[in-house]
């Protein structure tokens, strides 16, 4: 694959900030296809449900600051670090917080053959209301530390209001991502994790002392990372093989953090784009091999490509692994056929199982 630039997080954002949000995302889009090298970028899943405190106002609904915990956190300085006397002096001044709604867009754009050659674009649209008062005036318990007001449910901050009052929509840029160097990264730290020693306890012997993971299950340490065996399971069934693109049907959901001993971590979890998503299924104890086979059928012909229902095992919100269980029983035994590099896969996978 040629090396692929992305393309920098400040002209992403400048575009991003420029734009309101339209349906369908389309200018959005149109304004990532002209001023940056996103081409042939699309939309691929909307995660919604998502909130979060914004902004203070005044009582005449004037934006006082963007984010009410900085705010905040700078009247106790202000207020020599005393939150009782911040709540004190600032209660009756009519000040109001709002609320952010809204959801995280991923866009994909192809740029390879191999199933993680995408560019993953994330980006957040939000609703801003405000929606409360922002200090409680007569609070259930005296107002002690910064948490009873840097914290939404504290003791001092306020209750929703009766009106909300609409402030707009409008885009925040998250991340652009290569699938592949996401991995690569996730690839590295997992490396570390399995060589790095730590103190295991034998209880068939009660013995403690230092030992690496590899050293502790090198059958399983030598297998390749989850997101790795996710991209060489869609290169090497039916799914893949048949030309299906990973990200017309799958985005990487992901997130990075540094944890309290300073190390970088990672996760990475597979999400469905499809508009469509089947049916949570639940074991039954009537269900046959046919059946069985039949709801896979099923499950490939409404996601659009072979050996999709495999993939929705891995992700494990649709379909529990006992039905690759019972799949693969099924296939051993001969009661049902799969194409030989399906078969291979679920086989690999039965041997070593894994999912997110």
């Amino acid at each position: 694959m040629t090396a692929i630039k992305l393309p920098s997080n400040d002209v992403i954002e400048t575009i991003v900030n420029g734009i309101n949000p339209q349906k369908n995302h389309l200018d959005l889009i149109k304004q990532l296809k002209t001023k940056s090298n996103l081409t042939s970028i699309h939309h691929a899943l909307t995660y919604d449900g998502l909130s979060d405190s914004s902004g203070v106002y005044d009582a005449q609904h004037n934006l006082v600051h963007p984010k009410a915990r900085e705010w905040i956190s700078n009247q106790i300085k202000q207020h020599d670090g005393n939150a009782y006397n911040t709540w004190l002096d600032l209660k009756d001044k009519g000040y109001l917080s709002s609320t952010i709604e809204g959801s995280l867009e991923y866009f994909v754009m192809q740029v390879g053959s191999g199933p993680a050659d995408f560019i993953q674009l994330q980006i957040y649209q939000w609703q801003e209301v405000i929606s409360h008062s922002l200090f409680e005036l007569k609070p259930w318990n005296r107002v002690t530390d910064d948490d009873d007001l840097l914290d939404n449910s504290g003791r001092g901050r306020g209750s929703r209001i009766k009106d909300r009052v609409d402030i707009g929509q409008y885009y925040e840029f998250d991340k652009t991502l290569l699938a592949s160097e996401l991995i690569a990264k996730y690839n590295a730290r997992y490396n570390q994790d399995i060589t790095k020693q730590a103190y295991l306890h034998d209880k068939a012997t009660k013995a403690v002392g230092k030992q690496t993971f590899s050293e502790k299950f090198p059958h399983i340490a030598k297998l390749p990372s989850n997101p790795t065996r996710l991209m060489e399971d869609w290169s090497q069934s039916s799914a893949g093989m048949n030309g299906h693109i990973f990200s017309d049907h799958w985005v990487l959901h992901n997130s990075q953090w540094t944890d309290h001993t300073g190390q970088q971590n990672i996760s990475i979890v597979p999400y469905w784009t499809s508009k469509k998503p089947i049916k949570a299924l639940v074991y039954k104890k009537s269900m046959t091999a046919y059946s069985i086979a039949d709801l896979a059928t099923k499950i490939d012909t409404k996601s659009g490509y072979p050996f999709s229902w495999y993939f929705y095992v891995l992700h494990g919100n649709r379909i529990g692994d006992w039905f690759a269980v019972l799949m693969l029983k099924a296939a051993e035994s001969g009661l049902i056929y799969l194409p030989e590099q399906d078969y291979l896969v679920l086989k690999r996978w039965g041997e070593y199982k894994y999912g997110f």
